[in-house]
């Protein structure tokens, strides 16, 4: 699937959306979707534009509904990445049955580990697509999907979910079917803190460097009516990614200001630390519009400490 299939998919989300993104229990449908498209064109000063896709879908099929069981779910999953410019692409799908068991809820088959979906810090300039490889680097993409999207082998598995307190948790024991047989072990939480909404992931794997680890640990602060014109939200992130003797580890912190119920601005600063050679801070700056229908129009602007020249870009997302 090339930038065309990100197109199309992006042209599906805008026409089904309003029908399949509706909170759980809402509604007649009986399929819900949650996750983020993204298209992002980017201009670097001497080199031509690059075209990048992101599409990060999950769809849930309720239980009893489209001739299930009774009590039985269905959760698809998919993941994919497109760079036209190296070019480069990845591909991951998930597919799971999922039961009620005790206080919680079992996924059987190639869920996406418990670590995957927690991540809500903005990049850079609003970059989600553009620099993607970037996220990927510092550990925010969960090694199990990186995986997956380079052999195309589902992670074969379990996955339970159950809520406890102010928090969601979930854990997942899963193993690659692909070359790699890859064992991961993975948790993940959310929820709040008083006013402080936070998330946190921890996941140990194994591949031909031996045993690995990625772990993200975020939060944000709400100021006002979350979406009313003069309302902020602030936020922090840390992530960090350590395999065969070497480690990646960044922060970023940001701030977004609603301007209108339309219209958005979000600053923000990344700060990359690992081998010499790959250490940089970046900062940037997104202004936000939705266009209609929650299709937002992205633009931005990153500069880097390590780089004299200003990136830009420019793109389309649409949120679930």
């Amino acid at each position: 699937m090339g930038c065309r299939g990100c197109g199309v998919l992006l042209a599906a989300a805008l026409v089904a959306g309003p029908a399949l993104a509706q909170t759980p229990g809402q509604g007649d449908s009986p399929f819900t979707m949650a996750g983020r498209v993204v298209l992002d064109t980017v201009h670097f000063p001497l080199l031509p534009y690059r075209t990048h896709g992101l599409i990060d879908l999950n769809l849930r099929v309720a239980p009893g509904a489209g001739g299930l069981p009774d009590g039985v779910g269905l959760d698809f999953g998919l993941y994919h990445y497109r760079d036209n410019a190296i070019p480069y692409s990845g591909t991951a799908a998930f597919a799971a049955l999922s039961f009620d068991l005790g206080p919680g809820r079992l996924a059987v088959g190639a869920p996406r580990i418990a670590a995957d979906g927690l991540r809500r810090a903005p990049l850079p300039g609003g970059m989600e697509a553009g620099l993607h490889t970037v996220h990927i680097t510092v550990g925010g993409l969960p090694m199990a999907t990186l995986i997956q999207s380079g052999d195309g082998a589902p992670f074969w598995g379990l996955r339970y979910d159950t809520a406890s307190g102010p928090f969601d948790w979930s854990v997942s024991a899963t193993r690659s079917s692909g070359p790699s047989a890859s064992p991961n072990l993975a948790v993940g939480l959310s929820g709040a803190l008083g006013p402080v909404r936070v998330y946190a992931s921890g996941e140990a794997f194994r591949d031909g460097a031996g045993w690995g680890s990625t772990m993200v640990l975020g939060g944000q602060l709400p100021l006002g009516p979350e979406g009313q014109a003069g309302s902020m939200t602030l936020g922090a992130e840390y992530a960090r990614i350590g395999s065969g003797g070497f480690a990646f580890q960044s922060i970023i912190g940001y701030g977004t200001f609603t301007l209108s119920q339309r219209l958005s601005v979000t600053a923000s600063v990344l700060r990359i630390a690992g081998p010499v050679f790959a250490s940089d801070t970046l900062a940037g700056v997104a202004v936000d519009y939705d266009l209609w229908n929650g299709v937002t129009l992205n633009t931005g602007a990153v500069r880097t400490a390590s780089s004299p020249f200003t990136l830009y870009t420019v793109g389309l997302s649409r949120t679930f």
